[in-house]
């Protein structure tokens, strides 16, 4: 009647506080046994036994009187041979686990601390404790353990409120987490998990069950490791994919070939197109060794890629020692043009400080056209980006009748520039299917 009158909540509390002394009874006579039966002096462990069993036994009685509404088919002598029974197969010695782990035991019993740790031991785990739910996220925080045996009911701070902080930080929130308490509601357990809980261990704990628990929370924990090592390895494959990429497409069409786009062709209708070429390279290769070649070659045009994305340009390709790149690619409208002079100008500059570094003699022919052109992919296994049309071949005769050292354009990239630039006159020169063409020369002072 007394028990039925009693909510369960209350209940629950009474059972808390009656087993948690007996659970620290029960552990440090299991301790002292294990003790004994190392050295060898387990024929002396019986009134120890005694004791044990008969904390297994009242543990047996509260739970079945302090129960509300409890079935009555298992008499009180069984349950307390059940939970012998248990606690025979708790103290078995344990071997140590192949693969240990570091343990964080968090309850505000110290005693209760004392039992886990030793069984943690035990099966070799490192172990460290925390007093209270604060301590414990401070040391969490500082360096996370591999996993938290926490405990529910706690002064302060709860294991609810614990777990609910623990799995809400993105750095903590992989840790996995056993709740531990003598709380063995359903209620608790469904709480537990729902909160992020890995799962629940009621007192008295079984060792044996325990290590089971922490090892499948350290098998799931390395295999997460694993998995974000291997994402991490994809992510950085991908990253070098895309870099390689980028290498040989623009930006835009790197991404439309990625979404799966079959045939890549653009039509612009107003690019610019440059082409420059080292004058004197030809002589260099043939009297220098093929490191000594490609290595300048190298330095000399990875200077002009800088420039060039400085500039909101792309390089099409280089071709020997010719280099080709555009400007005004899809999605930009712009051809560019002001840039892309100021882009050869700079280019000329560069080379000029390479020459003087490198004791080289190198200068750079250069030519500027501007016009409708076809761009677009080519290739299935190897890819080739490129441009075609009669402003790339203008472009390409812009820089082959140039002069040495000067940027050479057509009369229309002059007239669209107007007064930004200061031109001399070439006069005209024969491009093949365009007849005469006026050109221009940059002023650039030389």
């Amino acid at each position: 009647m007394f028990v039925e009158a009693l909510t369960e909540t209350r209940l629950a509390q009474i059972r808390h506080d009656l087993r948690t002394p007996l659970n620290a009874i029960i552990g440090y006579s299991e301790m002292l046994i294990e003790e004994l039966v190392d050295r060898g002096a387990g024929d002396l462990a019986g009134d120890l036994e005694k004791v044990r069993s008969s904390g297994t036994r009242l543990l047996g009685l509260i739970d079945r009187y302090l129960r509300p509404q409890q079935p009555a088919e298992q008499p009180v002598e069984a349950e307390a041979v059940s939970a012998a029974k248990g606690a025979d197969d708790a103290i078995r010695p344990v071997a140590p686990a192949e693969v240990t782990g570091e343990v964080l035991v968090v309850d505000d019993v110290a005693e209760n601390r004392e039992v886990l740790a030793r069984y943690l031991r035990r099966m070799g785990h490192r172990v460290r404790g925390a007093a209270g739910g604060r301590e414990a996220l401070e040391m969490v925080g500082e360096a996370p353990p591999d996993v938290v045996l926490l405990d529910v009911m706690m002064p302060e701070m709860d294991g609810f409120e614990v777990l609910k902080r623990l799995k809400g930080d993105e750095t903590t929130r992989e840790v996995p987490v056993l709740m531990v308490s003598a709380l063995d509601q359903l209620e608790t357990v469904v709480a537990c998990i729902q909160a992020g809980a890995e799962d629940y261990l009621p007192k008295p704990f079984n060792p044996i069950v325990l290590r089971a628990r922490i090892g499948a929370c350290l098998d799931k924990k390395r295999m997460r490791q694993r998995e974000l090592e291997y994402l991490a390895e994809i992510r950085a494959e991908r990253e070098k994919s895309d870099r390689l990429l980028l290498n040989i497409l623009p930006q835009a069409v790197a991404d439309r070939l990625k979404l799966g786009e079959g045939i890549i062709a653009d039509s612009v209708l107003e690019a610019a197109v440059l082409f420059a070429d080292l004058v004197g390279f030809t002589e260099f290769a043939g009297a220098h060794s093929p490191k000594e070649v490609v290595g300048s070659l190298d330095e000399i045009f990875s200077t002009f890629d800088r420039i060039a994305e400085r500039h909101g340009l792309e390089k099409i390709k280089t071709i020997g020692d010719a280099y080709m790149v555009v400007g005004g690619l899809p999605p930009i409208g712009d051809p560019r043009l002001e840039s892309m002079v100021l882009f050869a100008r700079e280019i000329v500059s560069a080379l000029d400080e390479i020459n003087d570094r490198r004791g080289t003699a190198f200068r750079l022919r250069t030519g500027i056209h501007a016009g409708p052109v076809v761009a677009g992919v080519i290739g299935r296994t190897k890819f080739a980006y490129d441009l075609w049309g009669d402003t790339v071949n203008v472009a390409q005769r812009m820089e082959a009748t140039g002069i040495a050292g000067r940027i050479q354009v057509s009369d229309g990239v002059r007239s669209r520039l107007g007064n930004r630039f200061s031109w001399i006159p070439r006069g005209e020169i024969e491009v093949k299917g365009k007849g005469l063409m006026s050109v221009w020369l940059l002023d650039d002072g030389r």
